[in-house]
């Protein structure tokens, strides 16, 4: 009888855990609403730039076909002293799966990585 109870237990856990690890497997990952991946996956560089100085820092950006940007500049500061750092200005924009437009500017130096982010 004990043996009987105890496979019992075991089918009724079965059968409680089987539907939810169903639901689990069930669930997407992808974004909802009217996003187009196809876009993104063929999207191409139609901007680069690229200038790097050693002694004063350096400046790149690009743009994308599916209106991707990136722009960022970093100067060095205090050159030759104890305080030397990198002071770094820069952006990017892209849009999200619910069509807004997503601009991030941010500063980053010795008071931390600073963002401003908006939506249009």
């Amino acid at each position: 009888v004990w043996l009987q109870l105890k496979k019992h237990k075991k089918m009724k856990a079965v059968i409680f855990f089987l539907p939810l690890l169903g639901l689990v497997i069930g669930q997407s990952d992808r974004p909802t609403g009217e996003y187009n991946r196809a876009q993104d996956v063929a999207a191409y560089i139609v901007r680069f730039s690229n200038e790097n100085d050693i002694e004063k820092g350096y400046k790149f950006g690009f743009d994308t076909s599916n209106g991707i940007s990136r722009d960022e500049q970093g100067t060095l500061t205090n050159v030759g002293t104890e305080h030397e750092a990198m002071e770094v200005v820069g952006g990017y924009q892209y849009t999200d799966p619910l069509q807004r437009k997503v601009t991030v500017t941010y500063t980053a130096g010795v008071n931390g990585f600073v963002p401003t982010i908006t939506y249009s």
